[in-house]
């Protein structure tokens, strides 16, 4: 069965087509799946470190403001503590929400224990008479509470770490995978320009 000219250039084109669309759907997938671990560092250790941070933040910030006073013989600021406890409170909501590496939930389950001990003996310290005594037992508390914190920082530091090489891994396999494909097509598509060119010579000419 003769082929017309018409009919070879449109199998040659369709030919060509399908060999540009493998590359696509190829290249989409390795990029997807670049995509998604990237997101995943981002969506789930680094948010952890932001968190442990801002608590961090909060209850430095409520133990300047109540030695301070003290040091000064000054009110404590009870609003303001409250909404440093408030925003303390908040990240830790956020963060046993976002547990993802292994003994992470064990590490916030301590950390939210020691807070609420924490929280109660602020709250107590507020309403009673402000003694040396009493900031010394709240300093040993924010002090033990932030090195946990800072537990819950270096893990998801290092999880971030992990996950950024595997990132790194799978995006040297991609490239070298699709070069690989693209060299294929790359042939194929040589080939059949350059048998098509034989055979229209043949044919017509």
């Amino acid at each position: 069965m003769k082929l017309s000219i018409r009919s070879i250039v449109l199998i040659g084109m369709i030919f060509l087509f399908l060999i540009i669309l493998v590359l696509t759907i190829f290249s989409g997938y390795y990029l997807n799946r670049l995509s998604n671990k990237t997101s995943a560092i981002l969506k789930e250790n680094y948010l952890s470190m932001v968190y442990a941070r801002d608590m961090s933040e909060g209850i430095m910030n409520i133990s300047q403001e109540i030695t301070s006073c003290f040091i000064m013989n000054k009110k404590t600021d009870s609003l303001y503590i409250k909404n440093e406890l408030n925003l303390i409170n908040k990240s830790l909501q956020l963060e046993k929400n976002n547990i993802t590496e292994p003994a992470e939930d064990t590490l916030v389950s301590n950390i939210e224990s020691g807070y609420l001990e924490y929280r109660d003996s602020v709250v107590k310290y507020i309403i009673s008479s402000p003694s040396g005594n009493r900031i010394f037992l709240l300093l040993k508390e924010s002090g033990n509470l932030r090195q946990q914190l800072e537990l819950l920082s270096q893990m998801n530091g290092k999880a971030i770490e992990v996950k950024t090489d595997d990132a790194k891994v799978t995006a040297k396999n991609a490239l070298k995978q699709m070069t690989i494909l693209d060299t294929v097509c790359f042939l194929i598509a040589l080939s059949f320009i350059f048998s098509f060119t034989i055979y229209v010579n043949e044919r017509f000419f």
